[in-house]
């Protein structure tokens, strides 16, 4: 019997979530020069998804536009047509996932608005059930 290996489980998780557009997308991994540079250690899934984020600035939150551009265990690359904070935390469905992460960096790209990369710190499942990555 073949053991599943996390990106396996990844892919399993978000495709359940609703992002069967998964199946068709070969997954990406970073090599290992890069993913010192990036500071990627786990495969990511490229994801063409619009999302709605719920971004907490204290005292208050924003609600804004945003496409997930792609996706990994704990982390995810949103492009959004304005600057988040880093430190901020953002909430957002994909799927039929809730993920709330946090932030760690967000800059200008060079073809539409800005990049934000951010920390994965929850998930919501469908079932209520809560794990601090996607494919746990």
């Amino acid at each position: 019997m073949k053991a599943v290996t996390d990106a396996e489980r990844i892919r399993l998780a978000v495709i359940s979530g609703g992002l069967d557009c998964l199946d068709r997308l070969p997954i990406r991994t970073v090599a290992p020069a890069q993913a010192m540079s990036e500071r990627r250690s786990e495969p990511r899934f490229p994801v063409v998804r619009d999302v709605t984020l719920r971004v907490w600035m204290p005292p208050d939150f924003e609600i804004i536009a945003g496409q997930v551009r792609d996706i990994s265990r704990s982390g995810v690359g949103v492009i959004t047509p304005s600057y988040v904070p880093p430190g901020s935390e953002i909430e957002f469905r994909v799927g039929d996932f809730q993920v709330f992460a946090e932030v760690r960096h967000c800059r200008r790209s060079a073809t539409a608005g800005f990049v934000l990369g951010a920390k994965i710190n929850d998930v919501v499942l469908p079932d209520g059930q809560h794990c601090k990555q996607l494919g746990e």
